[in-house]
């Protein structure tokens, strides 16, 4: 997330865009299961940035989607990146009709060498589905910031912090007498809380987060040295509503990331930037010891640290282009390495995979009166250099192997994307510009053999 302060001086004069658009993305084998096969979205976007004075700004955003995503098989929930592992799910699934709103502004101030800001964002999304099992899922996401920036010689040095408060209700339901089966509450890598399988399923996830970041720019968006760093720290707890809100499961991520660019060129012939960056987040998951059930009272004795998750990611990256009055093209050449390891302690579970990508991309921009044309295209390799999985399927439903042995699938396979756009940008009058864009992307797999033990 941006440094509010610094973002304060984002734009010299007023700004301000507003976007529709539709999203469609199928997947054959899908890349996690959990996530669906595709999805189509409507959606909104506007966004405003206004200068009051020389010192002081403001700004703003508000936005609608709505869709379907399609085949949504062993999670009943949303946000499945935020509440990983521990989802509700079953072996049925189906299509999901989703629906988010979003909404968030800033306020930022310069007092002589310093900067100061603020800024709050809120997201609610509901999904739901109309068949069994039919979950219905309600989200509350806000968050807070703030930040000070200072000019120390060449460079300008920001400090933020960051707050965040988490809430998704849920609940999944059966009507009549088809389609009803036991909802799993899921501990990762397969392993679920055996004793409360069923139909008594209503869940709260509570979460909160913090984070601090510092960051180091050029003053007055000069050539020069980048650098950022932050860490993060998240708790979401799953609490069972149907069971006194007893609290069942907990995870703890902790990431810490880095960055550092250079750029250079200007007042020259061709434009160069290039950065480096990475990022390691390790994840422990908590799971109640809970007593034994007496007159419906459920008891947490104590708990568990049983899963946990360990991904590194490095990357490097390149820029270098020409931008004239008639022209501007840039070439973006990069590197990166990745890597996952799961374990489930009990009984134990590994799950294990490392991969490579390079690539570039390409993107040019012709400007004709008061007509700008453009187009952006790329491709990348992704080679898989080591993957493990030793998963003791006896203990498991066949369709929960087979969900399993997919997931590890897609993740430790090689594959090759290709991406174009196309954009076209129409100036109708001095302060006005209409643009219209088109993307696609295509990746093709090239599945390996995954071994499970």
């Amino acid at each position: 997330r941006k440094n509010p302060a610094i973002h304060a001086e984002a734009c010299s004069t007023d700004f301000s865009t507003a976007e529709a658009g539709y999203s469609m993305r199928r997947e054959d084998m899908p890349a996690t299961v959990q996530k669906g096969s595709g999805h189509d979205y409507g959606k909104f976007m506007a966004r405003s940035f206004r200068r009051l004075s020389g010192k002081n700004s403001v700004w703003g955003h508000a936005g609608y989607r709505r869709g379907t995503i399609y085949d949504v098989r062993w999670n009943s929930t949303s946000d499945y990146d935020i509440i990983y592992p521990y989802v509700t799910a079953d072996s049925l699934g189906g299509n999901l009709t989703s629906e988010e709103y979003t909404a968030g502004g800033g306020y930022g101030h310069r007092t002589g060498r310093w900067i100061w800001g603020i800024e709050g964002n809120l997201r609610a999304s509901h999904e739901y589905r109309t068949v069994n099992p039919r979950p219905r899922n309600i989200v509350t996401d806000i968050d807070a910031s703030a930040g000070a920036a200072f000019t120390a010689g060449k460079v300008r040095i920001g400090l933020h912090i960051r707050t965040e408060i988490y809430r998704q209700r849920s609940d999944v339901d059966f009507y009549g007498d088809k389609g009803i089966i036991g909802e799993y509450f899921m501990s990762g890598l397969g392993a679920h809380y055996a004793r409360f399988k069923g139909n008594d399923n209503g869940t709260m996830f509570k979460g909160h987060s913090w984070s601090a970041g510092i960051s180091v720019i050029p003053d007055s968006h000069k050539d020069g040295f980048y650098f950022s760093a932050l860490y993060n720290r998240q708790i979401t707890e799953k609490t069972l509503t149907d069971k006194n809100k007893l609290p069942l499961q907990k995870a703890i991520p902790n990431t810490v990331s880095a960055m550092f660019a250079w750029t250079g060129g200007k007042g020259s012939r061709y434009l160069w930037g290039i950065s480096a960056s990475s990022s390691y987040r390790y994840t422990g998951g908590y799971e109640s010891i809970v007593a034994e059930n007496i007159s419906n009272e459920y008891r947490s004795l104590g708990e568990l640290e049983m899963f946990q998750s360990d991904k590194l990611s490095a990357r490097v990256d390149g820029t270098w282009g020409q931008d004239t009055d008639k022209a501007s093209w840039y070439l973006t050449p990069g590197i990166r390495y990745m890597s996952s390891r799961e374990i489930y302690r009990y009984p134990r579970q590994c799950e294990e995979w490392a991969y490579l990508t390079a690539g570039t991309g390409f993107l040019y921009r012709r400007y004709i009166r008061r007509t700008a044309l453009e187009i952006e295209a790329g491709t990348f390799w992704r080679q898989c250099v080591s993957e493990t999985m030793d998963i003791p399927t006896a203990t498991l439903e066949p369709s929960m192997a087979g969900m399993l042995r997919s997931n590890h699938l897609m993740a430790s396979s090689d594959y090759v994307q290709g991406r174009i756009k196309l954009r076209a940008d129409f100036m109708t009058g001095k302060n006005l510009d209409i643009y219209v864009s088109a993307g696609y992307i295509l990746s093709v797999t090239v599945p390996g053999c995954v071994n499970m033990q």
